[in-house]
């Protein structure tokens, strides 16, 4: 198991409540808890993997006349190794994802 931390920083189109309600499916199957600014994810082995997300407050960004909600994530990775960031960020980022047209 790969002990070096991996970090991540990522713009999220999102309020806290949304991330909150949507946090389950994104991290399913790790188990986590939350926090004052953090979100910490282990997994149910209680192995040394684990993710923290230290989360921003919210912030508006505007674009002409629209407002859209925004909070900072920074995702920090103990124990993963490449394929297994992958696996999370993509079942992370499909969760959030949003459509559009």
């Amino acid at each position: 198991m790969n002990s070096k931390h991996y970090s991540i920083h990522k713009e999220m189109g999102i309020n806290h409540a949304d991330l909150f309600r949507l946090l389950p499916t994104a991290v399913k199957p790790y188990q986590f808890t939350v926090s004052e600014k953090q979100i910490n994810i282990t997994g149910e082995d209680r192995s040394a993997r684990s993710v923290v997300i230290n989360y921003s407050k919210e912030r508006v960004r505007k674009i002409a006349s629209m407002e859209i909600p925004v909070t900072d994530l920074e995702l920090v990775f103990t124990g993963f190794d490449e394929d297994q960031i992958q696996d999370f960020l993509q079942r992370f980022d499909q969760t959030y994802q949003r459509g559009g047209g």
